[in-house]
């Protein structure tokens, strides 16, 4: 029932044409998925993800709905600068990215997961629409900044926190330049998380200093990164064709050069290490293989 409460959330937010509606929905969403931060266990580690979440939702919320109070229509809004911070806080964008950090330290895998993921839907939705273009290049250089504290870590979900400060400026580009190519990068985004997550859930990993079975995630961190010819470099390859028509080739180097050093430091990470274990797992290591290799076929068709 919970979950159904949460995705009817999100779709109502998306369509709401009142601010009144919209803030209702949203509030409902917040509620719904700090219920699923709890999950039946009132500790300490749920407390704190929650009410770090419940703040900064506030706070987000608060900016975003100061820009609504003039529009009695949502779909006659127009943006400013405070509504775009509100939702880039919602999404966690460098610098506004130090909350997930906290929540990643107390909440479970999966509950990273739906905050990586399917919270992200809303921000998204309204940036397609509102987004101002001024800030991109401003973002991508504070990005680039505070991506290279988060790569001293090699826990898994600084693993993820550090892709999803790259993949945010890659969906926020996508914004401003087609509709079909950031769901496609969107969707894929989210199942490659989806998968990497299940997996680290399955073999109960936490970091990558545990040397057993790690070649089945080393691929699936390839694919995130976007290593090629794993599934996360090709939708990359196409967005790359897209900015080129809109963007600088400054700002395109820079989200470039983001890619290359997550890469780099992952790959620097995980690649002798994960070579030593690949017979060890061979059976698993090829299905792995052929979800990152064959999938990517698919967004040809």
């Amino acid at each position: 029932m919970l979950w159904y409460i949460l995705i009817l959330s999100i779709i109502l937010t998306i369509y709401s044409k009142n601010w009144i509606m919209f803030w209702i929905f949203l509030e409902l969403n917040t509620f719904s998925f700090i219920y699923i931060l709890f999950n039946n266990k009132f500790n300490y580690n749920s407390s704190s993800s929650a009410i770090i979440y419940f703040i900064m939702s506030f706070f987000s919320t608060f900016l975003i709905l100061l820009n609504f109070l003039n529009y009695s229509n949502i779909m006659l809004m127009e943006s400013n600068f405070m509504f775009n911070i509100g939702l880039l806080i919602k999404l966690g964008v460098a610098p506004f990215h130090f909350w997930i950090i906290q929540m990643a330290k107390n909440c479970s895998m999966f509950q990273f997961s739906i905050l990586m993921t399917i919270q992200k839907i809303i921000p998204i939705s309204f940036l397609m629409s509102l987004l101002q273009l001024k800030i991109i290049f401003p973002l991508t250089i504070i990005s680039l900044i505070f991506l290279y504290d988060l790569l001293n870590s090699n826990s898994i979900k600084s693993i993820v926190i550090s892709s999803s400060i790259v993949n945010n400026n890659w969906m926020i580009m996508l914004c401003a330049c087609n509709y079909q190519i950031l769901l496609t990068y969107f969707y894929t985004y989210s199942f490659i998380i989806f998968q990497f997550m299940y997996f680290c859930m399955k073999l109960n990993m936490k970091n990558l200093n545990n040397m057993k079975k790690k070649i089945n995630l080393s691929m699936l961190i390839f694919s995130l990164i976007g290593i090629p010819p794993f599934l996360g470099f090709y939708i990359k390859l196409i967005s790359v064709f897209h900015f080129i028509n809109l963007f600088s080739t400054i700002l395109i180097m820079l989200i470039l050069i983001m890619s290359i050093i997550i890469s780099y430091m992952y790959l620097k990470m995980i690649f002798i290490p994960s070579m030593m274990n690949w017979n060890s797992n061979f059976n698993m290591n090829l299905k792995i293989l052929f979800i990152n290799l064959i999938l990517p076929m698919l967004l040809f068709i």
